[in-house]
């Protein structure tokens, strides 16, 4: 018995290992790397875009020992955050982008204000966010962008007119203001997992990618430009106080796969069931 253990646990473990060794992780951002404020995004690579023009007032960046604090709340005009274009996003492999994040406060225009609301179809839901994450895959078709509140996370809708292009898609009731939560974003074919704080049973929210190319936007405009990553304020009907601990990219998705079709669960019950019946002949 005590060798079929050993071989059972062995084989495991070389599976699980093989599994593991397939897959390319690279650290895109690190607030624990280098002394405050050196520690910054835009001193790890990716642009940071102040300000949306000379006349308005620029976003404030502060770091600490663990990441940066990203603050738009000054002035409701600046479109500002984090940019990265040098990893290739293939949707078709997959990838997962994993932040470690925390909005701290938000700020958005009235649902109907006369100039410039947030409820842009006028279905009495805020279409803006002060924090969005963008995903932008090699190919632009298939990309997604995330709007968080204090209580919500949902998609920005995507398609060839405005609307319904840039209004709430699904979503989720989630707090993303009580403390540093560790989300998964992972991209595969079609479709999108957002897995919260390591559980990655079932993810919180997850639906079809969207087509964003339509929108005309000054150059560089991100929804156009493939393998692009962006984190921060894109509108001036919103903005955000919010916390970026880590970035990280894994060449390859998180996704549910059914019991049944899961080669590490069918193993595990074999083995499983080989011990059942050794420890069923010794009795």
């Amino acid at each position: 018995m005590k060798q079929l253990l050993t071989a059972t646990l062995t084989s495991t473990f070389l599976l699980i290992g093989s599994a593991s060794a397939s897959a390319l992780t690279t650290v895109l951002y690190s607030g624990a790397i280098g002394t405050p404020p050196n520690n910054r995004p835009g001193n790890q690579s990716w642009l940071y875009v102040p300000r949306r023009s000379s006349a308005t007032p620029a976003s404030t960046q502060t770091s600490d020992s663990l990441g940066t604090v990203f603050n738009s709340t000054s002035n409701i005009n600046i479109e500002s955050g984090y940019g990265w274009t040098a990893t290739p996003l293939n949707s078709t492999t997959g990838y997962n982008l994993q932040f470690n994040l925390q909005l701290l406060q938000e700020v958005l225009n009235p649902l109907n204000d006369p100039t410039n609301p947030s409820d842009t179809n006028g279905d009495g839901k805020a279409d803006r966010a002060g924090l969005s994450i963008i995903a932008i895959s090699s190919d632009v078709t298939k990309s997604i962008e995330l709007g968080f509140f204090v209580n919500r996370i949902w998609e920005q809708e995507g398609g060839a007119t405005k609307p319904p292009r840039f209004t709430q898609a699904e979503g989720v009731t989630f707090d993303t203001r009580t403390s540093v939560n560790q989300y998964d974003l992972s991209i595969l074919g079609n479709t999108y997992y957002l897995y919260a704080n390591s559980n990655y049973v079932t993810p919180i929210l997850t639906g079809s990618l969207r087509d964003y190319s339509a929108e005309v936007l000054p150059s560089p405009n991100p929804y156009i430009t493939p393998n692009s990553i962006f984190i921060g304020d894109n509108t001036t009907a919103a903005s955000a106080q919010f916390r970026v601990n880590q970035v990280v990219f894994t060449d390859s998705a998180i996704a549910p796969i059914p019991f049944a079709f899961n080669p590490l669960f069918g193993f595990g019950m074999f083995a499983v069931s080989r011990l059942r019946k050794a420890i069923a002949k010794k009795k």
